[in-house]
Formats: C-alpha cells, sequence, structure tokens
C-alpha cells in the first residue's frame, strides 16, 4: 500500500504533466511541511520555483539544503544557483 508521501508525489508528478506547475508547486511544498528534512523533495521544489520564475523562493529552498551540517557536500552546487 503506497504511503501518503507517495500518493502527494504521484499526484505532483501528474500536475507537472498536464502543465500545472503552480499546483505542483503547491503540493510539494506540503511534502516539505511533512518531512522538513527531504532534501530531494526540497531541491526538486527549488527546481520547480526556478521554472516558475521565482529565483527568491529557490533560493531559499537551495540554502535550507545547504545550510544543514549534512549536507555540506552539497553546499556549494546548491547555492551556485543562487549567485
Amino acid at each position: 500500500m503506497a504511503s501518503e508521501r507517495d500518493e502527494a508525489l504521484k499526484k505532483a508528478e501528474k500536475l507537472l504533466r498536464q502543465g500545472k506547475l503552480d499546483l505542483a508547486i503547491a503540493e510539494y511544498a506540503r511534502m516539505i511541511e511533512d518531512q522538513p528534512r527531504d532534501w530531494n523533495t526540497r531541491n526538486t521544489l527549488g527546481d520547480l520555483y526556478i521554472r516558475a520564475s521565482q529565483p527568491d523562493k529557490a533560493c531559499a529552498q537551495y540554502r535550507q539544503i545547504a545550510d544543514h551540517p549534512r549536507n555540506s557536500s552539497r553546499s556549494s552546487r546548491t547555492t551556485s544557483r543562487c549567485s
């Protein structure tokens, strides 16, 4: 049986395929609220903000990733997008 997160991810991906970027962003943001340390989902959310021409929101996501001590190796890669 699929978890709530799996269902939310399927929904978000379907919204993207349908071209509903804003709704997909909202779905990914909900997933981040539930699991704030889900770095892959947070990175995807940042990428979607870039696609939506919202670089400030994207950088906020990338910085959250980079600021976590366990992600020090990702730090330069994620924040380089915000220069």
